[in-house]
């Protein structure tokens, strides 16, 4: 008799022992999938942030290409000035440029032009070192043809860590939305 009681207690705490850790794998499941759920929406939240920007950096990129001048108009639309016309540009398209000079320019500046998205990670961490080690005299630079591009577009050119993150970022951006002739043609154009 006594047998049986303690084996009734013993089953009775296995079954109270399995009903708690059932409980603990529930309450688990529940935490994980409000962190996925979490975890979901910033990643969707990040991902239209990121469109977003594409759209804007593609938007100024197509309107740099076509390089024409900005036009003051009044609030009927009538045009006030043009900005820029007093300077003569005229852009030369790729294909008039001889071949000679684009290899030039992809063996001197940037030999993986074709090669890379924008960032030339090798490269810019050779030329990170070489800056640390030459103790901020860097006997080469780091930027590929994208970068300095988006440079000159942009104008700016403080030696930050920020500025070189934005470039790093609007490189990629400007390799998703040109092409690498489209590229080459501005960026000849621009310097």
């Amino acid at each position: 008799m006594k047998k049986n009681k303690a084996k009734e207690k013993n089953e009775q705490l296995n079954s109270k022992l399995i009903i708690a850790d059932e409980a603990k794998k529930i309450k688990r499941k529940k935490i994980i999938k409000k962190i996925l759920i979490i975890l979901s929406i910033i990643f969707a939240i990040l991902i239209i942030m990121f469109c977003v920007s594409l759209y804007k950096w593609n938007k100024i990129m197509k309107n740099i290409i076509n390089c024409k001048n900005s036009v003051i108009v009044d609030s009927v639309g009538n045009v006030i000035t043009t900005i820029g016309s007093s300077r003569i540009q005229e852009n030369v398209e790729l294909s008039k440029v001889p071949q000679n000079l684009i290899n030039a320019y992809i063996s001197i500046e940037d030999k993986n032009f074709y090669k890379h998205h924008g960032i030339n990670v090798k490269r810019t961490t050779a030329a990170t070192f070489s800056y640390i080690f030459n103790k901020k005299n860097a006997s080469f630079g780091g930027s590929t043809i994208t970068q300095q591009l988006v440079k000159n577009v942009t104008g700016e050119n403080e030696t930050t860590v920020g500025r070189k993150m934005k470039e790093w970022d609007r490189a990629f951006k400007t390799e998703c939305v040109l092409s690498k002739d489209e590229i080459m043609e501005t960026y000849l154009n621009i310097i």
